[in-house]
């Protein structure tokens, strides 16, 4: 691929817009959150589900999506000292998480116990308009785990006292992709012991564009770990 049809292309991306509010057909939730997983296994294809913006709930296991649904305006949370746990396992295509807050427990949970806030392990994804505080690991972990992941758009996150990175993208050491990722108009306030955007092993064509970084080691990290079956290629940061 030419830098000039990739560019291209990660614009196309970046070029996304979905106005959440506008969603007339979204279905309000309006529960406790110990049915939430139930009501999400059964929205149809396409479907989307709203919540209140007054109410934090409480989560002791990762939601699982397993459809192209959109979740609008979730916010929750991790009870204290519960370790090896994400709020959300995004296990489809086509999932988009707009408008959402979500709150870890960094300093209660030690670092052999951390987990991502999001985990991601499949392409076409759209998260937007995001508050992430307390993750033990990753605000949004993008991984190859058994698949190549392809197409995804990051954009207008803030970050808060994060345990490693704000996003991290992998495709792992096995010879999995991910591939075709924006990250756009990013914020980071302290990550304890990494930064704002990690790119690695096996992961290619992103872009990242527009980051405001403090208190962290670094910005952006490019980098692979084990040569050509992991290599690391078509990055382009800009802003």
């Amino acid at each position: 691929m030419t830098m000039l049809r990739f560019t291209a292309l990660l614009l196309a991306i970046g070029g996304i817009c979905i106005d959440a509010r506008a969603d007339a057909s979204a279905t309000d939730y309006t529960g406790d959150g110990g049915d939430l997983q139930a009501v999400i296994d059964r929205l149809p294809a396409g479907a989307a589900l709203r919540f209140p913006a007054d109410r934090m709930l409480t989560l002791t296991r990762a939601l699982v999506l397993r459809g192209p649904v959109t979740l609008i305006g979730l916010r929750a949370r991790l009870p204290e000292r519960l370790g090896r746990t994400s709020l959300l396992e995004l296990r489809a295509e086509g999932i988009r998480l707009l408008d959402l807050e979500l709150q870890g427990n960094y300093r209660t949970v030690p670092q052999s116990e951390r987990a991502p806030l999001v985990a991601v392990t499949r392409g076409a994804f759209h998260i937007e308009g995001a508050v992430l505080r307390g993750a033990t690991k990753e605000g949004i972990n993008v991984t190859a785990e058994d698949q190549d992941v392809v197409g995804g758009l990051i954009r207008g996150v803030r970050a808060e006292e994060i345990g490693r990175d704000a996003v991290g993208l992998s495709g792992g050491n096995e010879g999995r992709r991910v591939r075709n990722i924006v990250i756009e108009d990013a914020v980071l306030r302290t990550s304890f012991l990494r930064g704002a955007v990690e790119v690695s092993d096996g992961t290619e064509n992103v872009l990242v564009r527009g980051l405001d970084v403090a208190d962290a080691m670094y910005a952006v990290d490019v980098q692979d770990h084990r040569g050509a079956r992991a290599a690391t290629t078509n990055i382009v940061v800009e802003n």
